[in-house]
């Protein structure tokens, strides 16, 4: 297995496992943000794996070497579990599809982006530290609305 197959393979993996994380959400949680006093604003379960969508089609646009990058303000946020696994799972086939493509020299490329310049390598890894990061959020989410199951998708079994 090469470095980029094992990329792309978790990448599918853990988009995989947020589209579980959402769909284990209760119907009613999906768009609650919850309001902690003296916290900064939170984002609604929704909104975070629309910000994962985001992330993963923007950088794979730029490891395409595509000059219009999509970014957030471009994704509208699903309204229901299921376009939200469909949209997501999408944009991580689009990235993994890329990382599939690629040769070694992608991963020491450097790519500018908001933040700065950034290797392939980071933005290969960055996409799935975002959705980790955020599968972990929502999770957090359904512990703060009363959920205390953790809901392990089967794939980490």
């Amino acid at each position: 297995m090469t470095a980029q197959e094992l990329l792309a393979e978790q990448i599918e993996l853990i988009g995989d496992s947020l589209a579980h994380y959402l769909e284990t959400t209760a119907p009613d949680r999906l768009n609650w943000q919850p309001q902690l006093p003296g916290s900064a604003p939170t984002r609604s379960a929704l909104e975070q794996v629309t910000e994962c969508i985001a992330v993963n089609r923007a950088f794979a646009a730029l490891l395409r070497g595509d000059v219009n990058v999509p970014s957030l303000a471009d994704e509208l946020t699903p309204t229901s579990p299921a376009e939200a696994r469909a949209r997501l799972q999408a944009s991580c086939a689009e990235l993994a599809t890329v990382i599939r493509a690629s040769n070694d020299s992608l991963f020491e490329r450097l790519f500018p982006t908001r933040r700065g310049q950034r290797t392939g390598k980071g933005l290969m890894v960055g996409a799935y530290r975002n959705m980790a990061y955020h599968s972990g959020q929502i999770n957090f989410l359904q512990i703060l609305a009363g959920d205390g199951e953790f809901h392990a998708p089967t794939t980490w079994i």
